[in-house]
């Protein structure tokens, strides 16, 4: 079955203009015909001072108010899950130590 969706051009200029996937919903009008809504992110401005770091499984953000650290290991695509969250949260702790200097 196909199923023909509309998209907003705005929503379209901005999947050409980055790499970035655009998440949203598909209202059904009927059977065969959709709307696609792009979700509003990040809708406030970015922190000039919030610090990130891209860890091999997660993030590590600073910002003046708080530490914030997110790790998510798929065990099926990695061999020693523990190792691998020890290596991340050493080299989360040593970025947090070095933004407090």
């Amino acid at each position: 079955m196909n199923i023909e969706i509309q998209i907003p051009d705005d929503a379209v200029r901005t999947m050409l203009a980055t790499t970035k996937r655009l998440q949203g919903t598909i209202s059904l009008a009927n059977a065969r015909e959709g709307n696609f809504h792009p979700h509003r992110r990040n809708a406030h401005p970015k922190d000039p001072d919030r610090t990130e770091i891209m860890l091999r499984c997660g993030k590590a953000v600073a910002t003046k108010e708080k530490l914030h650290l997110t790790l998510n290991v798929d065990r099926e695509f990695v061999e020693f899950p523990v190792l691998t969250l020890q290596d991340d949260l050493r080299e989360a702790g040593e970025f947090f130590e070095e933004y407090d200097d």
